[in-house]
């Protein structure tokens, strides 16, 4: 997907572009149908949080899953990109310590560059079940090339993605999840870090398997 300038119809499909009030810390949310509505759930200097239409349902309700998405003010196109935005995994870690339920672990997750659906970076809050990302991994076709690694801290995250990325780093051909009980980081629980790599390029293989 290309960047959209003045081109107005390209605006049209980057829904993210043509709502300016999400960058203005004084929106309020609107009384527009759900899969209209552009409800701001966190502003901060550096990342603004608004709910993600996968909480809508067929019939426009808002439903229970959380799914919401974190973003940086700053100009960064996606995952080919996401060391320039190193403090998003805390901030996103943090609002999802406030949204997700306490039965339920956290999913924090950014798909590929072929499989998004904005050129803005934007790191999908949803819950999960952590205890199934070993099976889940095991079970990936070889050409994923999917690796799952254990941390301690949060602040490991960009370092740990720049390993496991290599030189695939800049070309986006990669998503990546961070997993975690809600007690993640206090010593006893570890964050679970998920990513998959692909050499080919297809609506079968670049979405992360949890957003499906």
């Amino acid at each position: 997907m290309n960047r959209c300038d003045s081109n107005e119809a390209c605006l049209r499909e980057n829904a993210i572009y043509t709502i300016p009030s999400i960058w203005d810390t004084s929106y309020r949310v609107r009384a527009h149908p759900c899969k209209d509505e552009t409800a701001l759930l966190e502003s901060a200097a550096e990342f603004v949080v608004i709910r993600d239409r996968k909480m809508c349902s067929p019939g426009d309700a808002l439903e229970e899953n959380v799914h919401a998405l974190v973003m940086p003010r700053a100009d960064v196109t996606g995952v080919e990109r996401i060391s320039e935005a190193p403090g998003i995994w805390s901030f996103a870690w943090k609002v999802a310590m406030n949204l997700i339920p306490d039965d339920k672990d956290i999913f924090l997750v950014v798909n590929s560059k072929y499989s998004r659906s904005q050129d803005w970076l934007h790191v999908h809050i949803m819950e999960g079940n952590a205890s199934e990302l070993e099976a889940h991994r095991s079970q990936r076709p070889a050409s994923f090339n999917a690796t799952l690694v254990q941390i301690d801290r949060l602040d490991q995250v960009p370092e740990t993605i720049k390993t496991l990325t290599g030189d695939a780093a800049s070309t986006g051909r990669y998503s990546i999840l961070i997993a975690g009980k809600k007690s993640a980081g206090d010593g006893k629980d570890r964050f679970s870090v998920l990513v998959e790599k692909f050499s080919t390029c297809s609506p079968d293989n670049t979405e992360t398997y949890y957003l499906r």
